[in-house]
């Protein structure tokens, strides 16, 4: 009877073992089953991740491109206001020249404006009183 006790308990304990080792292996499959889902679900959100970085950067990259050009042509523009800013300078200095010399222009004619008026004056007052004289004569002469 003993030995039947024993054998039975034996065989116990090989079921209980082997259930728990059972048990351990479906434990350690869904833990392997989890864990792999866990790596899938963190590769797929890393990939999204590596996306929206390589967006970022191309976006940024585009920002860079933008303001070269906009350095550029920040550069033209200054270039072409500096020559305009010759070119007035010039111009200014040409008009101080053209007023000058309009000035001097103005008072030559002024001045032989009023040489030909004393001219004419004078011949003025010489015919008038000539006629005067002629006048005179003519009735001294009557």
């Amino acid at each position: 009877m003993n030995e039947a006790r024993w054998g039975r308990d034996a065989r116990e304990e090989v079921y209980s073992t082997a259930a728990s080792r059972a048990e351990a292996r479906r434990q350690e499959s869904a833990a392997a089953h989890a864990q792999t889902e866990y790596m899938a679900a963190a590769d797929v959100r890393m990939a999204e991740l590596e996306r929206r970085v390589a967006e970022v950067e191309n976006r940024l990259s585009s920002f860079d491109e933008l303001a070269r050009a906009t350095s550029e042509f920040g550069t033209a523009v200054e270039s072409q206001l500096n020559a305009l800013a010759a070119i007035t300078e010039r111009l200014d200095h040409k008009l101080s020249d053209l007023r000058v010399a309009q000035k001097h222009e103005y008072d030559l004619l002024r001045e032989r404006f009023v040489v030909a008026e004393r001219a004419h004056a004078a011949t003025d007052a010489a015919l008038t009183r000539r006629l005067s004289e002629t006048a005179r004569d003519r009735r001294s002469e009557v």
